[in-house]
């Protein structure tokens, strides 16, 4: 799925969308997961997408304020 070019929906689709997304999730240190379900009444896929917090420490943000 994640590669490039990779499509089910034919011509209509040119198959990068998934592959740009994890390039760029994966640039800002974030991971991608995918959950697919089958079955007659339970059918689909779930995306998550998971990114790292970071902590602002109180001095950085108060020399943001004062330079504001």
């Amino acid at each position: 799925l994640f590669e490039p070019f990779f499509t089910t929906k034919g011509e209509r689709g040119t198959g990068l969308g998934l592959w740009v997304t994890r390039g760029l999730v994966h640039k800002h240190g974030g991971s991608i997961r995918l959950r697919s379900r089958s079955g007659v009444t339970k059918s689909g896929t779930c995306f998550n997408v998971f990114f790292p917090t970071a902590a602002l420490s109180w001095p950085a943000a108060e020399r943001r304020q004062k330079a504001a």
